[in-house]
């Protein structure tokens, strides 16, 4: 409406090849700006009674810097032009949600209660949908500047006229910057008592308060709490008859073993596994867990291409796969939606499981003289250390489930890499191009994440600020590491990997281990998460994954009072902290050497291995700093100590 009603203002810079001008109406502004010469040009503008607002170009929704006090410098090509809306910084707080416990936002609907998603319930429902994805903690984008969320389809899930109606709600979320992303979200219309106790815990997902004339209500919210929503969502994994929406349709696929236990399932009590990040799972008794994917892309998740695959091969160490839920939609890729995996009788992650023995391993050895281990060595050098009395007292039985960790993670890789006639499994060649691409993306992630380390230097801790100043001192060093990738072909072949390998993936089953969620990094696209890798970055992953569990026992000694930060006995259980890392670290890495033989995805040649090692072990240093920088800055310390002590030990070489 700025443009053809309201008032035009005409901006006189001084340069006189460009034209500018601000269309205003009501609290809408739009300012144009034109280029009128055949050369690059540029322009100061007097903007300050929109100071505070930001320039946002039409067209692509690119965001530039605010308008200030001073006038504002655009730069134009020939004949360029731009049109920019004027918007005021939008707060980034929630509308509503157990975090602010502020008022529930209201949808008047004139129709059945459905017609929230149809017309102009649907527009309103548009509206509100930014906010409450940025309260989700599976939404990734909480960073980014949400432009525009559309509902794309809405499935059915529970049959018309049930209690409690459910529906699978695709959203598509259109970004200021970047490509867009879409979104699995399964909301529930709910009334009665029920309505009310989701009112008093917004926490469970509450996008709206419906209402009807005549005083009528009913809450919209996240539909997987709702018992019923669940079931309706696990019949969809039974049954191979589509269940059409608008677009799309959801179709499940069964495998034998599910149709067998469908009996059992129905029985079972369902409920939502809290703490998730990316996705959501529901617990379905001590039957099953379904995994319902969050973002969607076209195409096969790996979590659910690997774990069939492996399933196929008869690979005993991951959970059995009872079936899953894809969304198929003419011309296009099925999507998958959900994963049903069988529940396996476990002790926990291993995880916890590690941080637990290294509670009582700092109990035991705090005031014990600790081993003369160097302050920074390779793992690949303590494969074969004999461990003193004390630690085979007091870690031993740990350090054997480290062992049965490295060869269970050769027999993974072998399974992947097994030549089975799959195009999408199987190995190649790791060749001297694929180095020199992995060269320029780790140099690249490194010099970002210094750079974001420089600029936020004044914000750290003191203990991650004088390690932080260590490191960039020896960027050039760090940067040095990655350089062998690009000179010589090193060896070894790429495979389907495990892609997010850590000991929050491994399940402990008190004899064995279980790997779980080869989902990869949920950040990255489905085509980059099933390309084949070397599995060294697996291996990587799960040494650095050592190295945290050592720091966050260490740490969490401390929060309980068991030992004082800077004292003797916290340097000396410093101390005996390094040796254990060095030795689980050690076990694991050898075990899996072992059992790996004369695997071909292996470098041959022992240098080249280790270079190899190095360099995907700084990559997932790099990544966890640039990670912690941005939501943890409290816990870099962790990924500095882990970059500077991988830089002290050296590459190996003569």
């Amino acid at each position: 409406p700025e443009c053809g009603r309201g008032t035009l203002r005409m901006l006189l810079p001084d340069n006189p090849r460009i034209v500018a001008f601000v269309r205003s109406f009501e609290d809408e502004h739009v300012l144009v700006v034109a280029n009128l010469a055949g050369s690059a040009q540029y322009a100061e503008l007097d903007l300050a009674e929109h100071a505070g607002a930001r320039p946002v170009e039409l067209f692509g929704r690119t965001e530039f810097p605010p308008v200030g006090d001073l006038p504002y410098l655009v730069t134009l090509g020939p004949y360029a032009f731009h049109w920019f809306a004027l918007t005021r910084q939008e707060t980034d707080a929630p509308v509503q949600g157990a975090a602010t416990g502020g008022p529930v936002p209201a949808i008047e609907l004139d129709g059945p209660w459905d017609s929230v998603f149809e017309g102009a319930g649907r527009r309103r429902l548009e509206g509100l949908l930014p906010d409450h994805l940025r309260q989700r903690r599976w939404f990734p984008g909480k960073d980014r500047a949400i432009a525009s969320v559309r509902v794309a389809d809405v499935v059915h899930l529970t049959s018309r006229g049930a209690a409690v109606p459910s529906y699978l709600v695709l959203v598509q979320v259109r970004f200021r910057e970047g490509e867009p992303a879409t979104f699995a979200l399964p909301l529930a219309i709910v009334g009665g008592e029920r309505a009310d106790a989701l009112l008093s815990e917004l926490s469970l997902g509450v996008v709206a308060e419906l209402r009807r004339p005549g005083g009528d209500t009913r809450v919209l919210s996240e539909a997987l709490w709702e018992p019923a929503a669940s079931r309706a969502l696990l019949d969809r994994c039974r049954s191979r008859r589509p269940r059409p929406g608008e677009s799309g349709a959801l179709v499940g696929s069964p495998t034998p073993a599910l149709r067998r236990m469908a009996s059992d399932l129905a029985d079972q009590d369902v409920s939502v596994l809290r703490g998730e990040q990316s996705n959501t799972s529901v617990v379905v008794g001590d039957q099953a867990i379904m995994k319902v994917f969050r973002r969607l892309e076209p195409g096969t998740n790996p979590d659910l291409e690997v774990s069939r695959y492996l399933n196929d091969q008869g690979f005993e160490h991951v959970p059995p796969l009872l079936g899953a839920v894809e969304y198929e939609a003419e011309r296009h890729e099925p999507i998958t939606g959900a994963i049903l995996p069988g529940y396996v009788p476990n002790e926990g992650y291993l995880w916890q499981h590690t941080i637990d023995a290294l509670s009582r391993f700092y109990g035991e050895t705090f005031d014990e003289v600790p081993p003369d281990v160097p302050a920074a060595s390779h793992p690949l050098d303590q494969t074969d250390v004999d461990l003193t009395d004390v630690a085979l007292r007091s870690t031993g039985p740990h350090l054997e489930v480290c062992d049965l960790l490295g060869v269970r993670t050769a027999q993974l890789h072998r399974a992947l890499a097994a030549p089975i006639g799959d195009p999408a499994f199987g190995s190649e060649d790791l060749s001297l191009l694929d180095q020199r691409s992995l060269h320029q993306a780790m140099r690249s992630a490194a010099s970002r994440t210094l750079g974001s380390l420089r600029k936020r230097l004044g914000d750290l801790p003191p203990e991650a600020a004088e390690q932080a100043a260590a490191l960039l001192a020896r960027e050039a060093d760090l940067l040095d590491r990655y350089k062998p990738l690009r000179e010589g072909r090193l060896g070894g072949r790429r495979i389907r990997t495990h892609g997010d390998l850590h000991l929050g993936q491994v399940l402990f089953t008190g004899r064995d281990v279980v790997f779980l969620d080869f989902e990869g990094e949920p950040l990255q696209s489905i085509t980059e998460r099933r390309l084949r890798r070397s599995p060294l970055r697996d291996v990587a992953g799960m040494l650095r994954s050592f190295h945290y569990a050592t720091l966050v026992g260490l740490r969490r000694e401390e929060e309980r009072g068991l030992l004082t930060s800077g004292s003797e006995t916290a340097q000396r259980a410093a101390a005996w902290g390094r040796a254990w890392y060095g030795w689980a670290a050690g076990r694991f890495l050898g075990a899996y050497l072992r059992e790996a033989g004369d695997a071909d995805f292996l470098p041959s040649d022992p240098q080249s291995l280790r270079t190899l090692l190095d360099a995907f072990v700084l990559e997932k240093a790099v990544y966890e700093l640039s990670y912690e920088l941005g939501n943890r800055p409290e816990w870099s310390w962790i990924p500095l100590a882990g970059l500077l002590d991988t830089l002290a030990a050296g590459d190996g070489s003569p």
